[in-house]
């Protein structure tokens, strides 16, 4: 491979280039190896793992992150009519050059996974795809060495050592197709604005500023027509987008800290090919707002539609016609300062989401009761997670123990709901953790009978002062945790024990249970958990 490698270079430029290649750095056995896994790559599989040359090795990203470069440079082969078909194609690569140990985790936070490319497959890499892509960093021999009349893509790494580096070489870049921008990633960069003129870069398709200081969006960025990727991450200062966001009519994922968004634009509904969206702000005029969701049909993962207070009827939120939406997987519904229980339970009622939705979640509602068609079995077959948030005014709680694949429910500062019956809403057949978090007037846990939560693994009262006992817990032959914080009025453990099952018991801020487990009642049933931690 070294022969090949120097046998078509007629200048001692070329030679010294592939003499300082990292592949120097690999024994040929190992190097072998490699080039005879990447040999059985696809076509479309070896662009993307050539692509990932740009990058330094030590650089770390995330996999939805380096997926969406790939479909904006264009090296993944269309599968569908949508750019949801070549996202998934950009997963499986991304899940092969994984398996394949090509890809490696750089860090051990499960929630947001990170991920950097082997050392030798960054340097077989770095050597096959050398001619055509440049890196740009502190080394200055890399400016003579490389032939920039085959670069074909360049990535420019500056700090503060090498902001007022020359692109005088820019011009010999004969064949760079960065330069017809189709990426541009302005990422960390410490920016605090961009100019008028990037509506120069017609072609561009794939945009990052997350993580700068910019405090809004130039109108110009609107007439690029072919800009589908957007990502406005981690961007404190930014609370508004473009007026002219409807213009962007190819724009397939827009991401954003909706936290920080006053609303949505006007004509926000005809970016029909939205495919990720990171949320949807109800503005002040909320039924005209609320109506721009109507068409944005192939809306994929998870939406959060934030500012329902702004929504006053049935039918204002029907509008959004959100049983339409097959392809969303979550819903989140956000009610603030909510003070009309009548409005957001009208509201609620014309929220109802598709079939095949997984995962709901209900902050802020402001109702007594939830509406007829939330916890529906026949409705909702497929949900499996379930958070109930600061639902303030709510005494009666939905029944949603007969949803068949319900595996996760959080109920917090439900304050007014003073009794959970177990009993009385189905048998929760595939539950596996229940929490209940800051619940001022619960009073009781009760119903939980021999067939009542088969599966429940995790069971955790935080925060609940009202609570005098626990539920009957002995036939849950599943359970594995336990945690129960902040519960001063619990006295004991239930009289009947603990299921032979359980492996964590944590006991914190409940004094007179406390007592009763260090040398009480209680000590003999603690004394078969392989992990307990008691603590005033």
């Amino acid at each position: 491979m070294y022969g090949n490698a120097l046998r078509f270079k007629s200048s001692q430029e070329e030679w010294n280039a592939v003499l300082s290649s990292k592949l120097w750095e690999l024994n040929q056995h190992m190097l072998s190896s490699l080039k005879r896994s990447y040999d059985q790559f696809s076509p479309s599989l070896k662009k993307c793992f050539n692509y990932c040359s740009m990058f330094h090795k030590t650089f770390q990203f995330k996999k939805e992150d380096l997926v969406q470069l790939w479909v904006s440079e264009g090296l993944i082969k269309p599968k569908g009519i949508t750019r949801v078909e070549d996202v998934d194609s950009g997963i499986e690569f991304f899940d092969i050059l994984l398996q394949n140990s090509i890809f490696e985790l750089s860090n051990d936070d499960a929630t947001r996974p990170l991920y950097r490319m082997h050392n030798a497959f960054f340097a077989l890499a770095n050597f096959i795809s050398h001619e055509e892509v440049f890196q740009m960093e502190d080394d200055d021999q890399q400016l003579a060495l490389c032939n920039f009349g085959n670069v074909r893509r360049m990535s420019l790494c500056w700090n503060e050592r090498n902001q007022q580096k020359s692109l005088e070489f820019l011009p010999k870049c004969r064949r760079l197709r960065t330069l017809v921008v189709r990426v541009l990633s302005l990422s960390s960069s410490g920016i605090t604005m961009l100019p008028t003129t990037i509506k120069e870069l017609k072609h561009l398709r794939h945009l990052d500023v997350s993580e700068t200081g910019i405090e809004m969006l130039p109108d110009e960025i609107t007439l690029l027509h072919g800009m589908e990727f957007l990502k406005l991450n981690y961007c404190f200062k930014l609370t508004k987008l473009s007026r002219d966001m409807k213009n962007l009519t190819n724009l397939c994922h827009l991401e954003f800290d909706m936290d920080r968004i006053n609303a949505m634009p006007a004509g926000f509904g005809k970016l029909t090919c939205l495919q990720t969206l990171s949320g949807f702000r109800v503005g002040e005029n909320g039924g005209e707002c609320i109506k721009e969701l109507k068409e944005l049909n192939f809306l994929h993962g998870s939406l959060c539609i934030a500012g329902l207070e702004n929504v006053v009827s049935n039918d204002q939120a029907c509008k959004a016609m959100l049983e339409n939406k097959s392809f969303l997987e979550g819903l989140e519904f956000q009610w603030k300062n909510v003070i009309n229980d009548v409005q957001s339970s009208e509201v609620l009622c014309g929220l109802k989401p598709h079939s095949g939705i997984k995962n709901l979640t209900i902050n802020g509602y402001g109702s007594v009761m939830f509406p007829t068609w939330f916890g529906e079995p026949s409705l909702y077959p497929r949900i499996q997670s379930i958070v109930l948030n600061h639902c303030m005014s709510c005494k009666l709680f939905p029944d949603l123990g007969s949803l068949p694949m319900l595996k996760s429910l959080y109920i917090g500062q439900m304050r007014d709901l003073m009794e959970f019956d177990c009993s009385e809403r189905g048998l929760y057949p595939s539950l596996q953790a229940l929490v209940f978090c800051d619940m001022d007037k619960l009073q009781v846990v009760k119903g939980l009978k021999v067939g009542h939560m088969a599966n429940l693994s995790t069971l955790i009262f935080e925060n609940c002062p009202n609570l005098v006992s626990l539920p009957v817990l002995h036939h849950c032959l599943n359970l594995m945790l336990l945690n129960i914080f902040n519960c001063p009025k619990i006295q004991q453990l239930p009289i009947e024990g603990l299921p032979k099952s359980l492996k964590s018991l944590t006991i914190k801020g409940c004094s007179n249970l406390s007592q009763q487990c260090a040398g009480g009642v209680d000590y003999s049933i603690i004394q078969s958990i392989p992990e307990v931690v008691i603590d005033g």
